[in-house]
């Protein structure tokens, strides 16, 4: 057995054992800003607010939890480049006509109250957890970036990533709206009224491919391959939703 101390002990790959020392105290962040890749091929974090990149250079662990359960992984040597200019790479889910509504070209399923016209998704208040969806788009575990414009009347709406166990924030008023969600329950994807009498429109899917430089790539072992130390087969581990994750810690392997 090893010890990561003085946070969790655990089992690592090959049965090593391993000391850490806490080089950042578990410190607290808003859930919204872990914006994590919970794949094992492209695992990484990208903590909004917090520059990562001096724990590329050494051992480092990276440690996550949502107050119960945790992750870990090793920070990788190897920067995240993004963009090329600072910022995250994106990869566009919805483009065109699915995007601005601008015809109603089948690619969405309406269910009730909805419709496709005018250049809008259109919700006429009749629909309880009613969606407008598109199913097995993206990849479970994927970090994404989504956007919409909301014209409000009455009632409220939602992103829902897999199903309502992985929800985002129910909106009600008029606006854009942002946010940033790991698909963590399968690949489909919904527009979710509440009751909602209004519109949407200008919707916006993006898979964010790599983090900017402050993030960190993470590893299953030291110089081993991208995913998540406690995870099956790299992937991030399922008693942890990685939308839930609300605090971190770095320890410095000796």
């Amino acid at each position: 057995m090893q010890t990561i101390y003085p946070q969790f002990n655990t089992v690592m790959p090959g049965g090593s054992i391993i000391q850490a020392v806490q080089v950042v105290p578990t410190t607290a962040i808003l859930a919204a800003n872990a914006r994590i890749d919970g794949t094992a091929a492209n695992a990484f974090v990208w903590l909004n607010g917090v520059d990562l990149s001096a724990y590329q250079t050494g051992n480092y662990i990276l440690w996550l939890s949502d107050g119960t359960n945790a992750a870990w992984g090793y920070i990788s040597a190897t920067a995240p480049t993004g963009d090329g200019s600072g910022g995250a790479a994106y990869t566009d889910m919805i483009t065109g006509d699915n995007s601005t509504f601008t015809s109603d070209t089948g690619w969405w399923t309406k269910g009730t109250g909805w419709t496709i016209s005018g250049g809008y998704a259109n919700a006429d208040g009749t629909g309880t957890d009613a969606d407008c969806k598109r199913l097995a788009l993206n990849t479970v575990g994927g970090l994404y970036l989504s956007s919409f414009d909301v014209i409000r009347n009455s009632g409220q709406v939602r992103w829902q990533y897999g199903g309502t166990a992985n929800s985002g924030i129910l909106r009600n008023a008029s606006g854009t709206f942002t946010e940033y969600r790991t698909q963590s329950i399968s690949g489909n994807i919904y527009i979710n009224s509440q009751v909602l009498n209004g519109t949407v429109d200008n919707v916006l899917m993006r898979h964010v491919d790599d983090p900017p430089p402050t993030g960190a790539l993470i590893l299953q072992s030291k110089d081993g391959p991208r995913g998540w130390s406690n995870g099956v087969a790299g992937a991030f581990p399922t008693a942890l939703n990685p939308n839930g994750v609300n605090r971190y810690t770095v320890y410095k392997v000796q």
